[in-house]
């Protein structure tokens, strides 16, 4: 009898185990398989992986944070995996939905960071679908995300950021942004090729880095959304394997912005639409039987335009490309800017910019910050007047600052009006380089959002667009920032430390 009963007791403690390893009530030192539904309503940590399976719905209650160090994962055929609840998952390994089966993976509502130094972080791969839903805010703080191999990504009214890193998308893998969504690659490069998709539609897609998209990929900018590129566009060759393969991109009433030269080679095509914009700040290269057609819409660039085969063309009343802009929205401006550019010297800052046409242009102002919110001014410049010719200017600002400096470049005609032309930061943004925050966008019912890449000696301050402050603090007890009671719309974060000043976004909607 006294046997039988350890065989009993034996037998309720491993059920007891299995339980746990299947819904975590408190922090856990190993792995944990969760295969079948489960809420989790207090903070806990996973001292491994986390992986998820059999179809299973994780659900982490409002402000409850969970933290995996290692691995977020999908089991073997893992079936329709939620994670949803409106709270907070952070991964210090690696997020992968893969496991070479087909998984449907969906975060809804909830805030997921993933940080890992590994050279693919995020992966989504091998017919697997990964869902980001109803306002979801998932930050890759360190390193690539990469949707490949007949993979979908679908964001919808929801953010993806990476702090920094590359993103790719290749081999018939399909992202679509819809319903207001963000992507933000804060320093890196977006590559998507190989028969892939990329559709932004009413969404905002913001890349500091450079564009590749080649090897018959398809981009679709559509219904008011935005792609801005700080660096080069290559359509049609990608200049990291060398591969020149036909590139499609459409802009069907969105705008792509291209902060470098746009590249548009091997039998591409580029079609500007619905009233939709293609606005290049460098040089236009349009070879090797590529096309850049303009039915409905605004091409313009400040470079030079490079088309031996004739293949840019407009079918509206401004039909010649050649000036620099063509289709339904071109109008004449009184100055056309291709470059704004400062460093650093050993007495100050050089700044040189230099204009391709100017139209009245009386003077110049320059500006200078040390936030990027206020501005002072520092010179004028006189303009040339009327000029179709490349002009160059140089000023220099000897007053020497520490850390990261905004410099801001407008225009004045003889009548009085002005415009602004572009702000460019110099110097060295320090430990600040990494600022980001999340959730962004974040629902005006929400009490905090999380800071990342500051320390506990920073300073921050909470401004309306319209520049006047909401509140102000210091990270020494946590990283959060209290957005509780504000209104909805775009506020401006300021983060200082005893040397560097950041200033990031942040829409409340």
């Amino acid at each position: 009898m006294t046997f039988l009963k350890q065989i009993v007791s034996t037998i309720f403690l491993f059920a007891g185990v299995l339980a746990m390893a299947q819904c975590p009530t408190t922090s856990v030192g190993g792995d944990i398989t969760i295969s079948s539904n489960c809420t989790i309503s207090t903070n806990l940590t996973i001292g491994g992986n986390l992986t998820i399976s059999n179809s299973s719905t994780l659900t982490i209650d409002p402000g409850v944070v969970v933290t995996v160090n290692g691995v977020l994962q999908t089991a073997y055929q893992g079936g329709a995996i939620t994670v949803n609840g409106g709270g907070t998952i952070n991964v210090g390994g690696r997020f992968y939905n893969n496991t070479r089966t087909i998984t449907s993976f969906t975060f809804s509502n909830v805030t997921v960071t993933v940080n890992n130094t590994s050279s693919a972080t995020v992966v989504n791969d091998y017919q697997s679908t990964l869902n980001l839903t109803n306002g979801t805010s998932f930050t890759v703080v360190q390193g690539d995300f990469h949707n490949e191999d007949q993979t979908t990504l679908n964001v919808d009214n929801s953010t993806v950021t990476l702090t920094s890193g590359d993103f790719l998308n290749d081999d018939h893998a399909d992202i679509y942004l819809s319903n207001e969504s963000q992507l933000n690659l804060n320093n890196g490069d977006m590559n998507t090729e190989d028969q892939s998709i990329f559709q932004i539609d009413d969404s905002d897609v913001y890349i500091n880095g450079a564009m590749n998209n080649d090897y018959f990929a398809q981009l679709t900018v559509q219904n008011g959304g935005t792609l801005t590129i700080t660096g080069d566009f290559n359509n049609g060759i990608n200049p990291i394997g060398d591969e020149v393969t036909a590139g499609f991109v459409d802009v069907d009433g969105g705008s792509i912005s291209v902060g470098g030269d746009l590249v548009n080679d091997y039998g591409s095509d580029i079609t500007v639409d619905g009233g939709g914009s293609l606005a290049v700040t460098g040089d236009v290269t349009n070879d090797q039987d590529a096309t850049i057609n303009v039915p409905d819409g605004t091409f313009s660039y400040g470079g030079t335009l490079t088309d031996p085969f004739g293949g840019v063309t407009s079918s509206s009343s401004d039909s010649d490309c050649d000036d620099g802009c063509c289709g339904s929205g071109c109008t004449a401006l009184p100055v056309t800017l291709m470059s704004f550019e400062g460093h650093e010297i050993v007495t100050g800052v050089e700044l040189n910019w230099t204009t391709v046409s100017e139209i009245t242009n009386d003077f110049f102002t320059l500006e200078k910050s040390s936030d990027g919110l206020e501005f002072v001014e520092i010179a004028r410049v006189s303009g040339a007047g009327d000029s179709y010719d490349q002009l160059d200017y140089q000023y220099i600002d000897y007053s020497l600052s520490n850390g990261l400096t905004y410099y801001r470049l407008s225009q004045t005609d003889f009548d009085g009006a002005f415009e602004y032309l572009k702000v460019i930061s110099v110097g060295n943004s320090g430990k600040l380089s990494q600022l980001s925050v999340s959730p962004n966008p974040v629902y005006a019912d929400s009490k905090n959002v999380q800071v990342h890449g500051i320390s506990a000696e920073m300073t921050w301050t909470l401004f309306s667009i319209n520049g006047s402050v909401q509140n102000s603090g210091s990270f020494i007890e946590n990283s959060q920032i209290s957005v509780e009671g504000l209104q909805k719309g775009v506020y401006l974060i300021r983060v200082s430390d005893d040397v560097n000043t950041r200033v990031t976004k942040i829409l409340i909607k």
